[in-house]
């Protein structure tokens, strides 16, 4: 072994339902055999004792340093915090197995290990460049929070050895310069999400609406991600409302859960198109693949965002999307050919591009090009084993490290 995987993920459960868990899934997937996993679980597993798992089909040592239900009945602390703790809790079982390599893509346990005592040898997968803080579970006091964690965040960053980002170089460089006003000037280096190109594909929307029980004929939109403050859904159901007005007969189906997902069922009925809404909760990831590829457009509307798993899982399907203006987006999207990048969250104007994402025929082969050539998990995790030595040291003599 020789790499740590430290996330607050439930390792006993299928690993899908966010970009953090599927990020996590590929890693485990490409080096499982060379992880000792640390994270959560929901079986019978002795907390804080390392044992075997079949996680992702891979066998893997595994550590588990607290229950899911702990976490879940987490109410006032971030639950990535209260999963911090845990570890402090634990961390004589995690100097046990003598591994000084950490992999991670969660702040709190970037803290955890930036400012534990030793020598430990951090790789931050930024999975996004903004403030966590801002767009939690609790806004009032995330706005409150926001400013003392950019400087600990700042304060992390420099005790990290490598440090990646899911974003664009633009992105990325506005953000040096706001790290260097607290004092902290890093190298980050980019590194845009990957997908599993031979799971998410095209496939022909006669075959798979029949299935899932869709109407033909109807245009449908597609939205896959969590239900959270962040992901700026209302924005998508206000410009839906304005849709229907010429196309009454459009679907949106939503895919994925989260802490808002009460209050946006109770907008879905205030805006009276509850009929045209469809939540689906979490899907295993062969149920999203066609979930996206009986849809004739993806969207998406978030305030901040790095490169989105989900936006490339539905290109790689052929899908044009509809976004706001976030990280990444540029690199993903041609504008007019493969969907529409909106400059501003005004309601009529991401309606107008909604219907006209129904009309992109170049979009299909042109989205499934640019993924495969560039977000297969083969070509950005060979970047990966470039960037950080335990990773090149532990895929040293595979052939492979996934597709």
């Amino acid at each position: 072994m020789s790499v740590l995987l430290v996330e607050p993920e439930d390792f006993t459960r299928p690993l899908y339902g966010g970009g953090g868990a599927a990020v996590v899934a590929q890693i485990i997937r490409s080096f499982g055999s060379h992880l000792a996993v640390v994270g959560m679980t929901s079986g019978t597993h002795a907390i804080g004792r390392w044992t075997h798992a079949e996680i992702y089909g891979r066998r893997c040592l595994f550590l588990p340093v607290i229950h899911r239900a702990r976490v879940e009945r987490t109410i006032l602390i971030s639950r990535v915090f209260r999963f911090a703790v845990a570890l402090a809790e634990h961390r004589k079982a995690l100097k046990e197995m003598g591994i000084e390599s950490v992999f991670t893509q969660t702040w709190a346990v970037l803290w955890f290990f930036a400012f534990w005592p030793g020598r430990w040898d951090v790789c931050y997968y930024l999975p996004g460049l903004g403030n966590s803080m801002r767009y939690g579970r609790h806004p009032i006091l995330g706005r409150i929070l926001a400013g003392p964690y950019d400087v600990v965040q700042s304060m992390a960053l420099r005790r990290a050895n490598v440090v990646l980002a899911a974003a664009s170089r633009d992105a990325i460089t506005e953000h040096q310069r706001r790290l260097r006003k607290l004092g902290t000037d890093i190298g980050i280096h980019p590194l845009p999400t990957a997908t599993d190109v031979e799971l998410f594909k095209p496939q022909s929307k006669e075959t798979v609406r029949p299935k899932l029980n869709l109407p033909l004929d109807a245009p449908i939109y597609v939205f896959v991600g969590r239900l959270t403050a962040v992901k700026g859904i209302p924005l998508i159901l206000e410009a839906l409302k304005v849709v229907r007005k010429s196309r009454p007969d459009a679907l949106l189906l939503i895919v994925g859960d989260g802490e808002e997902r009460q209050n946006l069922e109770r907008l879905v009925f205030r805006l009276g198109i509850a009929d045209s809404v469809r939540f689906l909760g979490m899907c295993p990831p062969p149920q999203v693949a066609e979930l996206i590829a009986c849809a004739d457009a993806g969207l998406f509307a978030s305030y901040t965002e790095g490169f989105s798993v989900a936006m490339v899982e539905q290109l790689a399907c052929g899908r044009p999307i509809v976004t706001t203006d976030v990280s990444g987006v540029h690199d993903l999207i041609v504008e007019g050919k493969n969907g529409f990048v909106l400059p501003d969250r005004d309601v009529k104007s991401y309606a107008r591009r909604m219907l006209e994402a129904l009309d992109l025929p170049a979009a299909e082969r042109f989205s499934r090009e640019l993924v495969v050539e560039n977000y297969s998990m083969k070509s950005l995790w060979a970047r990966l084993q470039q960037a950080w030595l335990p990773f090149a040291a532990a895929t040293n003599g595979m052939d492979t490290i996934g597709n």
